[in-house]
């Protein structure tokens, strides 16, 4: 990683803004394809599980496709926090940086055990799935939640972005942490929003 930045210079901290940019865009992407069309369904999570889970095989195409995009989402994701993790390591924040990609690599790792069974699961395996999968879930909101804050910290503590950035970044990671401790749930969406402002600004640099 080292040698890369080295060679990338100047560009890094752009190459990471694409990819963080790129991620949101992606996981809205992901999100809408399967509440338009003429399979799609806007309601469709606010349905009980059963009904919600036939509604999913009744439009599999939809569905392997959300999932395929919200999984690259991830990736594209912790692409873009790797190479700015990096930099921000060469700033002087190693220990939050890197404890904060860490978890963020956990997090992804159990959002695409999640999408990539989606993606292939036959109909008789959606309930029995639907049970478990909340755990997943869950894991991956709080561990993404709070590695985004100890990155958002790590921003903070440098000057690779604005300290405002750092701060708005670090709230965005911590609302919906504290909705997920209050209600049980959240948006995975809401994970890409610090990316996304991160992102722009690092293109705006």
């Amino acid at each position: 990683m080292i040698m890369v930045l080295e060679v990338a210079g100047r560009t890094a901290p752009r190459i990471a803004g694409v990819l963080l940019v790129l991620a949101f865009v992606c996981f809205v992407i992901g999100a809408i394809v399967p509440l338009v069309g003429p399979r799609g369904n806007p309601s469709i999570f606010s349905l009980p599980v059963r009904e919600q889970l036939l509604a999913v095989a009744g439009a599999e195409a939809g569905w392997r496709l959300a999932n395929l995009l919200m999984g690259l989402a991830i990736v594209l994701l912790a692409g873009g926090m790797t190479i700015m993790t990096a930099l921000l390591g060469r700033s002087g924040a190693v220990v939050l940086s890197r404890i904060g990609l860490a978890g963020l690599l956990i997090a992804a790792a159990l959002w695409l055990g999640v999408t990539g069974y989606r993606s292939g699961v036959v109909r008789p395996g959606f309930e029995t799935f639907a049970d478990w999968s909340v755990w997943l879930i869950r894991g991956y909101l709080m561990l993404g939640c709070l590695s985004l804050a100890a990155l958002s910290g790590a921003l903070i503590m440098t000057s690779l972005t604005p300290a405002w950035v750092g701060w708005v970044a670090l709230a965005l990671s911590v609302a919906p942490l504290l909705q997920l401790m209050i209600t049980g749930d959240t948006l995975p969406g809401f994970h890409y929003f610090p990316a996304l402002l991160i992102g722009v600004v690092l293109l705006l640099r």
